[in-house]
């Protein structure tokens, strides 16, 4: 039996092909008898050979000089690599040649890999019922089935690129083998950590109860800067984070899916609510012009959302004009900081009245309502008169091109699928103009329809404020979809 393998010419060698030079090093070869064609390859690596960081060695062989290498195993472990290995080889050839080369590591996961996941809960009918009523009041709505929540731990770009993790919550609906549609709902404005839908049944996450337990599939991220990436701070309003950790939501959830009994839908909808407005469009777009292959959208609703960062919430920023909340503005501002490095010190925007308080405040956690009862109302009295002279006379300001990099529609982005716009005519913090000035530039564009309706039935005298307008525009969004379907 080992007479054949006796034949084989063996040639082993450490190639450094990221330095272009060879070294040569001790390997013992041992042959196995267990069978005709399998013999075990093993190698003892001298302590002088050193794999620098980043970098793995892969085995490699072909069975003539001619022929291209072809990888048997690696590349593995970097600086933790054995010196002393063994791994049994399948031979197929008389002759073999066989290399160890040391090559850059492949990473071990991607943007949308799950690394956990975990059942939180399974609700019933009537909890759904119950959750979703205390969040929208009276407005009429029925559930057909249970629903049970996960979370989601993945990885998703951080702001700097690199990979990190991040969460969300999947909501499948139980008992239902054909879901209706896939919802990638993304919510609003949050600050406190614990408001986090990962963490448990707030508001928002309600909303998902009432997707599922209407037959969809809905899937919500935390965004970054809540759940397991709660230790950096949210990048408010930051479409690229935003595009990004709800498309590697998505990726997640459908993962999770596939591992279930439920058949994946071929229909999808994106919707969310405010900041979540802003960040539904942001997806579509990031969907559209780099992840076609994988989703094709059918629809999407954001609603009530500050799309023209640059124009409409920049002018509402330098108004005159009193803001209900103006906790919002100093969150941008701040956020928009660890994104694109503004400044030093939050003393260089805002006077110090409002810095010093506001940097304690934020460093030690504060919540948002005790931190918006500091501010002067009109929010551009936060800053000092020389940076405002700056925003209003400087196109190139570093802020002003911050907030045109968040513009939503920005040209280069023809949407393929309809897009539907819910906001109310009398929102007092998302300015209704956002909605309208998005419609015309996309329509530019080019592309499907674009529509922005008001969704109350009788919108001069039904509440048309910006949390007032919510239980409107979810009904208006639930008759929407079933027409998509």
């Amino acid at each position: 039996m080992l007479s054949k393998i006796h034949k084989i010419w063996i040639i082993i060698s450490i190639l450094f092909l990221s330095y272009g030079s060879r070294a040569q090093t001790d390997l013992n070869l041992e042959i196995s008898a267990q069978e005709e064609s399998k013999f075990t390859l093993s190698w003892d690596i001298s302590e002088s050979v050193e794999i620098p960081t980043g970098f793995g060695i892969t085995l490699l062989s072909k069975s003539s000089l001619n022929n291209e290498w072809s990888v048997i195993q690696g590349p593995l472990d970097d600086g933790s690599f054995p010196k002393q290995y063994s791994s049994q080889i399948s031979m197929d050839a008389q002759t073999a040649f066989y290399t160890l080369s040391i090559r850059n590591l492949e990473p071990s996961h991607k943007a949308g890999d799950i690394i956990s996941s975990r059942l939180i809960k399974r609700f019933s009918q009537s909890e759904i019922l119950a959750s979703i009523t205390g969040y929208v009041g009276a407005v009429p709505v029925s559930i057909s089935n249970e629903v049970e929540a996960f979370e989601i731990i993945y990885w998703t770009p951080g702001l700097d690129g690199e990979l990190r993790e991040a969460s969300g919550v999947a909501f499948l609906p139980i008992g239902v083998e054909n879901p209706k549609s896939i919802i990638s709902y993304q919510h609003g404005t949050l600050y406190d950590k614990a408001d986090a839908p990962s963490l448990g049944e707030t508001e928002e996450f309600s909303i998902g109860l009432f997707l599922a337990g209407t037959q969809h599939i809905c899937f919500m991220a935390d965004y970054l800067g809540f759940g397991a990436s709660a230790d950096m701070f949210h990048p408010y309003l930051h479409a690229e984070s935003e595009a990004n950790s709800t498309l590697d939501m998505l990726r997640a959830g459908t993962q999770l899916v596939e591992e279930s009994q439920l058949n994946i839908p071929e229909k999808l909808f994106l919707l969310g609510y405010s900041q979540g407005g802003h960040s539904t469009m942001a997806l579509h777009r990031k969907i559209e012009l780099e992840a076609q292959e994988e989703f094709i959208v059918t629809g999407s609703i954001p609603m009530a959302g500050p799309q023209s960062m640059s124009t409409v919430m920049l002018d509402r920023i330098l108004s005159d004009t009193p803001y209900s909340n103006p906790f919002y503005i100093a969150y941008l501002v701040w956020s928009y900081d660890q994104a694109y490095d503004l400044f030093d010190d939050i003393s260089e925007y805002f006077v110090e009245s409002v810095a010093e308080p506001l940097k304690e405040m934020i460093l030690d956690g504060s919540n948002d309502g005790a931190i918006n009862d500091i501010l002067p109302t009109v929010p551009k009295q936060m800053f000092k008169p020389e940076v405002l002279e700056a925003f209003q006379n400087d196109p190139n300001h570093p802020f002003r091109i911050a907030l045109e990099l968040n513009d939503t529609f920005r040209p280069g982005w023809e949407p393929m699928a309809p897009i539907q716009m819910y906001h109310c005519t009398d929102d007092e913090v998302v300015p209704y103009q956002n909605s309208l000035l998005a419609k015309e530039a996309l329509e530019r564009f080019g592309g499907p329809t674009v529509r922005v309706i008001d969704p109350r039935l009788i919108p001069f005298f039904q509440d048309g404020s910006h949390t007032g307008c919510i239980p409107w525009a979810l009904l208006a969004v639930n008759d929407w979809i079933t027409d998509q379907l």
